[in-house]
């Protein structure tokens, strides 16, 4: 009996870990932001680009001229589209 709950433990741990695994051997092998960000896909994006000394760097300006500046980074682990909401708020 003993034997039969360590080989029930084991095909157990092996379901969790292989059900675990697949997520993330879609998110690895199926990431859109390893796709390669060239001038032909940049038409389709939006938005405007600037050549700085470390790359481009994508750009988009909102709002009227006659109003106050405000710069919003996004980085790591906040995308652009996320401060959407926010500057729909201020305009």
């Amino acid at each position: 009996m003993q034997i039969k709950k360590a080989s029930i433990a084991r095909i157990l741990i092996a379901i969790v870990i292989i059900l675990l695994s697949v997520p993330v051997a879609l998110y690895i092998f199926n990431n859109p932001e390893t796709e390669v960000l060239n001038d032909e896909a940049r038409k389709g994006a939006g938005g405007s680009y600037v050549q700085l000394s470390q790359g481009i760097t994508h750009y988009e300006m909102t709002g009227a001229d006659t109003l106050e500046t405000v710069v919003l980074v996004h980085g790591y682990s906040v995308p652009y589209y996320i401060w959407t909401a926010l500057i729909m708020h201020w305009l």
